[in-house]
């Protein structure tokens, strides 16, 4: 097996607050320098041969090309914009573009009049489906509507007298967008269409794109919507600017090689057994403004049996990097380098077994104000999670356990229980390491056999930097509970 390169450096720490037009990807802790290679594996992954190839260009209409040829098609995709882009592929259909191939889910906006001092456009009836908790900052998450100017996503406003530079009003009733920048130096694009690539086709193969500006709900992918079909390949690609969910898988998916950034909720997501997560980029996203504790950040996955998610560079991402949460079972996450995002780093909660291995975890949490919930690696009311070898430095928490009363799911009650900690590097400064029960159940504390065992720790300082059964602890006092007999004081 080929082992991923890991390589990271000093990196800075520092609580984040956040304005009404400040970036708040800027004020992230900065990754001085960094070195990141996918598994080789990845490269190894190429389209399935076909019997009938069919060249597209972006003149062409490509629901007739489809029409026209077999399932199990072809389809190779010449350089250009694609806009307003959208398929329901065929099961074995391979989509393939050639360098400079954009999928686009907007419309070129053009025709604006002067109204006062600002720019309007009529005739706009794009209304999506609206989902999402937002941040306070940002009211207008749940629209999955984004203006694009030169490029970048624009703010949108919840009234007319709320827009200037940098900023924009739908009035969805008369169907007019306004903008606060001169368009006629701009170029303007409004996100109309929500998916690139739908449906329950099974064995879809996807590759060579920019896929960029849909307006994709909030848990919906602008690939795969609510879930692909069974069997879908999506690698090298760059996958951008959406509003919801980059990508979304279903069963028996692989999501390799992928640069997954800026989009608007999370990078990745999705439900379904053995799913493949690998060599992928995940940052920046939840740039469109959701509330990271309701489900934004770099990648989320819900109900997943034997999920792999493995040698991913997941960073500045506004939420956790990597989050399983609810029912999911026996999840892998080993040899991701997960850095800077705004909550814990790896999260698995409300989920059964795990095994979280060889993994570097570094300067994440930051955003998170509550007691180990800002930890490198954070367990929440899971079962049977194994936590071991993974270099877990300077977080806002080291490795954290959380026992809360969240009722049942499908393997039973969700509890913190047989959590086993071990053979981990971790380097504090902040917080904690150990266990926190806010349901004073004592029995995570001495019957469900919770534990840390051969961890080395480097620490900061004399603080207190471990919690057990309510207490803030000296590495000596923990160690006298039994826990990590073989490290010492730095």
């Amino acid at each position: 097996m080929v082992v991923a390169l890991l390589v990271l450096v000093m990196v800075s720490s520092s609580c984040i607050r956040q304005s009404d037009d400040e970036d708040v990807f800027a004020q992230l802790p900065v990754v001085t320098t960094t070195a990141w290679v996918a598994p080789s594996e990845v490269s190894e992954i190429g389209p399935p041969p076909s019997s009938t190839v069919v060249e597209v260009t972006v003149e062409d209409d490509i629901e007739s090309l489809m029409m026209e040829s077999p399932p199990g098609t072809t389809f190779e995709f010449g350089p250009g914009v694609y806009r307003e882009f959208a398929v329901r592929p065929r099961t074995g259909d391979v989509f393939l573009g050639d360098e400079g191939a954009v999928l686009s889910g907007s419309r070129l906006l053009s025709g604006f009049i002067k109204v006062g001092e600002l720019w309007a456009v009529g005739g706009l009836d794009a209304e999506g489906e609206r989902r999402g908790t937002c941040v306070d900052h940002r009211p207008m998450c749940s629209f999955p509507e984004d203006l694009y100017m030169d490029g970048e996503r624009l703010r949108q406003v919840e009234s007319l007298g709320d827009v200037r530079p940098g900023k924009w009003f739908f009035d969805y009733e008369s169907d007019i967008v306004y903008v606060g920048d001169d368009p006629s130096v701009h170029s303007m694009e409004l996100a109309t269409v929500p998916y690139a690539f739908v449906g329950a086709a099974v064995d879809v193969f996807i590759s060579g794109f920019v896929i960029e500006k849909y307006a994709n709900p909030a848990q919906r992918g602008a690939i795969g919507g609510e879930g692909t079909g069974s069997g879908w390949v999506i690698v090298s690609n760059e996958i951008r600017m959406n509003h919801g969910i980059g990508v979304k898988a279903g069963t028996d998916t692989t999501i390799a090689g992928n640069y997954v950034h800026h989009n608007g909720q999370l990078g990745l997501g999705g439900s379904g057994a053995g799913i493949l997560v690998q060599g992928n980029e995940i940052a920046y996203n939840n740039s469109g403004g959701f509330s990271p504790f309701w489900g934004g950040g770099g990648a989320k996955f819900v109900k997943t049996r034997d999920l792999v998610v493995d040698g991913n560079y997941v960073h500045h991402n506004l939420g956790p990097g990597l989050w399983t949460d609810i029912d999911n079972e026996n999840t892998t996450y080993t040899r991701n380098l997960v850095v800077v995002n705004y909550h814990a780093g790896i999260k698995h909660e409300i989920s059964y077994g795990a095994y979280i291995a060889e993994n570097r975890v570094e300067s994440n949490g930051f955003g998170n104000p509550y007691k180990l919930a800002g930890a490198g690696i954070f367990v929440s009311s899971s079962s049977d999670v194994e936590v071991s070898n993974n270099i877990v430095r300077m977080n806002k928490d080291g490795i954290g356990g959380l026992e809360r009363d969240r009722g049942s799911g499908t393997r039973g009650e969700y509890r913190l229980a047989n959590l086993y900690v071990h053979d981990n590097t971790i380097s504090m400064s902040s917080g904690h390491t150990g266990v926190i029960s806010t349901e004073g159940k004592n029995g995570v504390f001495r019957t469900w056999g919770n534990r840390f065992e051969g961890n080395r720790y480097s620490l900061e300082g004399d603080d207190k930097y471990f919690y057990w059964n309510g207490r803030s602890l000296t590495l000596r006092e923990w160690q006298d509970l039994g826990f990590d007999l073989l490290s010492s004081e730095p």
